[in-house]
């Protein structure tokens, strides 16, 4: 018991901090940043039209990103790019609890693993992209 309560203690030291950078940054607002048009024409064409549609060259992991951008659109009422940005930091909280995971079964301390955590979480590069509907987090 008290092990469990000191792995959530852990687990709170790295999700606190990053719960109050997303209010801070607010991902709300519906406009492109980046290359977010690109990458948000197919979800929008498929939101709106029941039709995918591709202007430009793509990777074969955009079938990938669409269907999910699709599916956080849905799910929220109709296209617009705040969903695609929650969409994105979705992602980004599934790869923090990855992360976490790889390490606690690396048998990696709670203070590096805390450490580990939220280097990655506050890199400058996957935390700008998370806050963006690229494929890069």
């Amino acid at each position: 018991m008290i092990k469990t309560l000191k792995n959530c203690r852990v687990s709170l030291s790295i999700f606190i901090p990053a719960a109050l950078a997303v209010l801070l940054t607010n991902p709300a607002g519906n406009f492109p940043l980046n290359d977010d048009w690109q990458y948000a024409y197919p979800v929008k064409t498929l939101v709106e039209q029941n039709l995918l549609e591709f202007k430009g060259i793509f990777a074969p992991n955009i079938l990938l990103q669409i269907g999910w951008g699709y599916l956080f659109c849905k799910l929220g009422g109709g296209f617009g790019f705040t969903w695609l940005r929650l969409s994105t930091l979705a992602a980004a909280v599934i790869a923090m609890l990855a992360f976490y995971r790889l390490g606690r079964k690396s048998g990696i301390g709670n203070s590096a693993l805390n450490f580990s955590a939220n280097m990655l979480i506050f890199n400058p590069l996957f935390y700008s992209l998370a806050f963006t509907f690229m494929s890069d987090v």
